[in-house]
């Protein structure tokens, strides 16, 4: 079956892809006892602090932009300080509902996506192993960004096809707008982001049709404008996110120094704290100018590195690749027996591997699932039909991030996982083809 005329589910199917959702939800809830630990200081990871910092400092002084995250997940997450709510527990729990229910609604995005791609069979196959990557339940019991971000790509991936379809406006400047939204989430995207906007600003203009090249433009005001303005205003840098030179040095250079030096790649990076804490000693940290300093010291190694050890940085990107294609979720093993269940361990042990394993499994099957749609675009020779077009921004993004993933590492499955529902689509679809070419070779 080709790409349908329907995006829409029943009010049926759409219920019960709501209560699978909320019964695995419970389920893994539960055996893990997520509600009790998710408060608890020990299941905190670092980047979900710094979340939550910068959302304190949106509303708490005056839309102080935070220096590595951008405005779009904080922004949401901060809600309860409008109502005098400031406990850093309250804004946890907060957030966590935030992430259910942003994991209910890519449930539900990622139906209506392959149902459209391949029938109602696949988008089921694609959906119910979704549901079984239990990573992503244990993951909304953080305040990260991760479900939000793949929210938003899914989004844009849903309105883009539904303007193919239609060929209503409205629809496009919905996926641009999840689009450059999602960069605020996580500014991983951000060259898509500028490239869909300049493209629609070209498409709008030759048109000639003014009013939609002005909310092309809002748009991008509105998103990335914002941030890049608010960083200029507390900083003096358009920029996004200072996040990415820091990575750089800390991740990936320090591993790439790992190699060429042979030293312990703990005790290069506690050198490069050491002597940029010495650097940086006269300003306070984050100030203005402590940032535009840090900011410059860390991409001079980068450019150093780049220029000198460009070997060992290919090197180190791809052994983060493969450490963070290895390992699980990283916040299973810091969960505590808060109730005296007897059979906790058992399931934290269980969920621990299993994760471990998706990830391994989902992200071999995903690269294989991007070659194969490759091959078969290439086959068509390129005929671009809507499914193609869908296909083919979706495998970009998905393997820009693959790439990205490179960057940092001991992350466990947060990357990849991201990933995961690209896989689904992508496997469903070239299983689709292929069926489809079965039956009418033995017609």
């Amino acid at each position: 079956m080709s790409a349908s005329n329907s995006f829409v589910a029943s009010r049926r199917t759409s219920a019960l892809l709501l209560i699978l959702s909320l019964l695995v939800l419970g389920v893994v809830s539960l055996v893990l006892q997520l509600p009790a630990n998710c408060v608890q200081d020990w299941y905190y990871y670092p980047d979900a602090r710094s979340y939550r910092e910068a959302a304190q400092a949106l509303y708490c002084r005056g839309g102080y932009a935070n220096y590595i995250r951008p405005f779009g997940y904080p922004v949401l997450i901060g809600i309860p300080y409008l109502f005098g709510i400031v406990d850093d527990k309250s804004i946890v729990v907060f957030a966590i509902l935030l992430n259910i229910v942003a994991w209910l609604v890519t449930v539900q995005l990622v139906y209506r996506i392959v149902l459209w791609l391949c029938g109602g069979r696949w988008a089921w196959v694609a959906s119910v192993l979704y549901l079984l990557s239990f990573t992503y339940v244990i993951g909304v019991y953080q305040s990260l960004s991760e479900t939000f971000f793949l929210l938003c790509v899914l989004l844009a991936l849903y309105f883009f096809v539904r303007y193919w379809q239609s060929g209503r406006n409205l629809h496009f400047f919905c996926a641009l707008g999840a689009l450059c939204y999602s960069v605020t989430v996580r500014p991983v995207t951000y060259y898509f982001a500028i490239m869909a906007t300049i493209l629609a600003i070209a498409y709008f203009l030759k048109k000639k049709n003014l009013r939609s090249t002005f909310a092309v433009i809002g748009i991008f005001g509105l998103t990335l404008g914002v941030q890049m303005g608010n960083m200029y205003r507390c900083y003096g840098k358009f920029t996004i996110s200072f996040i990415q030179n820091y990575t750089l040095h800390m991740y990936v250079m320090a591993v790439a120094e790992s190699i060429e030096t042979g030293n312990d790649l703990v005790t290069i990076q506690q050198q490069k704290i050491d002597y940029a804490e010495s650097v940086l000693k006269p300003w306070s940290f984050g100030t203005r100018e402590y940032v535009l300093r840090s900011d410059a010291l860390f991409a001079s190694t980068v450019s150093r590195n780049m220029h000198n050890n460009k070997v060992n940085v290919m090197k180190a990107m791809w052994r983060d690749m493969v450490n963070n294609s290895s390992d699980g979720n990283l916040g299973v093993p810091t969960l505590r027996n808060c109730t005296g269940n007897g059979g906790f361990e058992l399931w934290q042990s269980v969920f621990a591997k299993l994760t471990r394993w998706q990830n391994k499994l989902f992200t071999l099957m995903g690269v294989a699932a991007m070659g194969g749609v490759v091959l078969l675009m290439l086959r068509k020779r390129l005929k671009m039909d809507g499914a193609m077009w869908l296909l083919l921004l979706m495998n970009a993004i998905t393997g820009y991030l693959l790439l990205t993933a490179g960057i940092s590492f001991w992350q466990g499955d947060r990357f990849n996982a991201v990933l995961y529902p690209f896989t689904f689509i992508n496997l469903c679809y070239l299983a689709n083809w292929m069926f489809a070419l079965r039956s009418r070779e033995t017609v």
